[in-house]
């Protein structure tokens, strides 16, 4: 099983998107968001390989996950198999512009 980790980016993208549910959708909605993320990263560290390379960045991995029909989150990740970590460098709500500017 692989070590999960997250850039200082990808903290600040996680603490951005809660505030944000929090202060506009709610305290139950950011409260789900977490728990989304933290089986987000569990399947990572299970399967590093589950998401496709990002179509923006090549060289990194990108995947998805679905709060609801409504609401998505993206995520940009390298995997290291050597050391067998999986680094989270961003993370988005879907309807953000691309990591183009990652």
């Amino acid at each position: 099983m692989a070590k999960v980790k997250l850039s200082r980016a990808a903290n600040i993208d996680l603490e951005r998107l809660a505030t944000y549910i929090n202060q506009h959708i709610g305290h139950k909605a950011a409260i789900e968001f977490s728990q989304l993320m933290q089986q987000t990263f569990a399947k990572l560290a299970e399967n590093p390989y589950f998401a496709g390379y990002s179509t923006v960045i090549p060289q990194y991995r990108e995947m998805f996950a679905a709060a609801n029909a409504k609401r998505g989150y993206k995520l940009l990740y390298d995997y290291q198999s050597d050391t067998e970590t999986v680094t989270i460098l961003a993370i988005k709500d879907a309807r953000e512009q691309s990591f183009s500017g990652f």
